[in-house]
């Protein structure tokens, strides 16, 4: 679909180009005879009313192209498997042991051994669109290939493949708030207030029930239960938290955890002094 470009002469100033997207929102480009510009905001039912305007140095309006155009053209071959039928668009990383690692593109031959074509390299965030054989690979390069998926299969193969179809790749969620040890005190009297909870049966359990074993085991079915969940990260406070981060490390959670300060005895610290010192 064509874009819509408008150039407006604003006399005295420059001149203005508008970029209408496809949900009739207007943005501007606004270019001052001295050189200097700006992006504008238009109001979505005036047009005409800038709601605002960002001025931009030569280096911000340089980066902010440079930064636009390497999207595009990564959007345009991703685009491509969609639009031509049998066409498939991989990213491959090419691996610190890689044999073409520090070597020229022109030694994949990847052209001539397969009807695969490498159409652009994407290096730290920045995409490299149509590199020339002379082009040197580097550790860490993500390569988008594009030709069949029978080619692109045949010639590459990742060291390990997930089977995802049906499911959602998400990031790991994060648990804001736990005493993850206490999962082994689920269920005990929870129809009562917070107050009375508290002080007539989870401290009165924690004293007579919590040791460093206990703290362990209740941690480590946490973390199963966490992990199940799709949890990754949990923010943490009990007692003998150093136990915690050990079993934490051994399910290969990550974790911010804080030691129980009371200003009564502790399963794991009998004074205020002590819970200090730890």
């Amino acid at each position: 679909m064509a874009v819509r470009v408008e150039k407006v002469d604003l006399p005295g100033i420059g001149f203005r180009h508008d970029v209408v997207t496809s949900n009739g929102r207007r943005i501007s480009v606004v270019s001052h005879r001295d050189g200097a510009r700006e992006i504008a905001l238009f109001d979505e039912i005036d047009p005409d009313a800038s709601t605002d305007s960002i001025p931009l140095s030569d280096q911000e309006a340089a980066a902010l192209a440079d930064l636009l155009g390497n999207s595009v053209s990564l959007s345009q071959v991703n685009a491509l498997s969609e639009e031509t039928a049998g066409l498939y668009t991989e990213h491959l990383l090419l691996s610190a042991d890689s044999k073409y690692a520090n070597r020229p593109l022109g030694d994949t031959k990847a052209r001539t051994r397969t009807s695969v074509s490498i159409v652009a390299v994407v290096r730290d965030g920045n995409v490299i669109p149509s590199p020339k054989p002379d082009f040197v690979l580097e550790a860490g390069d993500s390569i988008v290939a594009v030709g069949p998926r029978s080619d692109i299969e045949a010639k590459y193969s990742a060291a390990d493949t997930l089977n995802a179809s049906g499911k959602l790749v998400l990031p790991g969620f994060i648990n804001g708030h736990t005493h993850v040890p206490m999962t082994l005190f689920r269920g005990l009297h929870d129809d009562v207030t917070l107050d009375d909870w508290l002080r007539k049966y989870i401290f009165p359990a924690e004293a007579k029930n919590v040791t460093e074993e206990f703290v362990r085991w209740g941690t480590r079915l946490a973390a199963a239960e966490q992990i199940r969940a799709g949890v990754t990260t949990f923010a943490d406070m009990y007692y003998y938290e150093d136990a915690i981060a050990d079993e934490t490390a051994r399910a290969g959670m990550r974790a911010v955890l804080g030691e129980t300060v009371l200003d009564f005895p502790a399963p794991d610290n009998k004074t205020w002094d002590a819970a200090m010192a730890s």
